[in-house]
């Protein structure tokens, strides 16, 4: 049997090396992202909850951990709804959002990405998006051709992201190469999204010791639509470790007895 990990995020690559060093029984669906496509299931849009179930079956998943969110709300819906009917454990793991990191209450929060994105248009500088999964800048829309500098710890080209899209090789040094790459791009703004992304943060905490503006899209509420079986509902953990004790607890109770 096979544990399904569902997502794109620096927490499903936390996870992946985890299970990698223990529990070599696992499968990834990856709905948003280019790197470990290899290695990995794709649906290129949001998966219907009847292909889930037939993926399910197809590659024996017993339990399934969704560490999509919080910004994958369709996703999320379409997976709760097939393991309500498939009968599977399904465990959310979703990073806590960024509480507590200086300068947060200068921060201007808005509602979606469109209003990020309108928040950007009206800025005369340049501009730098500090997004995980990369993906979700497409959100933001046309800028009208401005330079915009892009965020990710893995690098990597994709082809369908937008061409004003460019990622500087120096975020891989933490808050050091943040700093680096804010200075040396003349940032004046910072769009980033309440995902608790580690990368993330070090732009972050970069933008307050450089005074760089910050607006931050809030997280969605949890999904909660017609996909979604009334009554049912499934644990959250905020990091890999707790999701393999998680995991080790049901597949413990899960296992036959003797």
């Amino acid at each position: 049997m096979a544990t399904l990990i569902i997502g794109s995020t620096t927490l499903v690559t936390d996870l992946v090396m985890a299970f990698e060093h223990g529990d070599p029984d696992y499968v990834r669906l990856v709905t948003e992202d280019g790197p470990g496509r290899g290695d990995a299931i794709v649906y290129e849009g949001h998966p219907e909850p009847a292909a889930l179930v037939t993926m399910f079956r197809s590659h024996a998943v017993d339990v399934v951990i969704n560490a999509a969110d919080p910004y994958a709300e369709g996703v999320s819906s379409a997976v709760a709804a097939a393991c309500d009917v498939a009968g599977l454990p399904l465990l959310r793991a979703v990073p806590p959002p960024f509480e507590g990191v200086a300068g947060a209450q200068r921060w201007r929060w808005v509602a979606s990405f469109d209003a990020a994105g309108r928040e950007a248009s009206r800025h005369s500088g340049d501009v730098m998006i500090a997004l995980e999964p990369l993906r979700l800048s497409e959100r933001l829309g046309d800028l009208g051709g401005r330079s915009v500098l892009s965020h990710r710890r893995r690098t990597s080209m994709d082809p369908d992201l937008p061409g004003w899209v460019r990622e500087p090789d120096a975020t891989r040094y933490g808050l050091r190469g943040a700093i680096s790459v804010l200075g040396a791009g003349n940032v004046r703004l910072l769009i980033a999204a309440d995902s608790g992304d580690a990368g993330v943060r070090n732009f972050l905490e970069a933008a307050d010791h450089l005074g760089v503006e910050v607006v931050m899209v809030r997280r969605p509420e949890p999904a909660s639509g017609p996909q979604r079986r009334a009554g049912s509902s499934e644990p959250v953990v905020t990091d890999a470790l707790s999701a393999l004790a998680w995991l080790s607890d049901v597949r413990r109770h899960s296992a036959p007895r003797t």
